[in-house]
């Protein structure tokens, strides 16, 4: 549905799980995976340039698949995200202006 409102989409900002997440009071396995999201706007927005994100699970797949999948990739924000280390951020380093 969001791909065919929104074709051309240049930035995406999507939250998951709840605030008190913040605080441990979430289960683990509770949700927020970013990959099926990932998989979905690399096929569909070549033209995204940025992708905000807070409370997600972001594993170093789907930052190198956001590092190879838009060629104008500028701004990624992960505000309380996790499952990521250092070898995805050098993905997006290495790739990304």
């Amino acid at each position: 549905m969001m791909i065919r409102r929104f074709p051309e989409m240049r930035s995406v900002e999507l939250k998951w799980k709840p605030h008190f997440a913040d605080f441990n009071l979430v289960p683990d396995g509770w949700g927020g995976y970013f990959f099926p999201w990932i998989c979905e706007m690399a096929r569909a927005y070549p033209l995204l340039e940025e992708i905000k994100l807070k409370r997600m699970v972001v594993t170093d797949e789907c930052l190198e698949l956001i590092s190879k999948s838009f060629k104008n990739f500028k701004v990624l924000v992960l505000s309380s995200c996790e499952g990521f280390t250092t070898d995805g951020l050098a993905a997006i380093a290495a790739n990304c202006r």
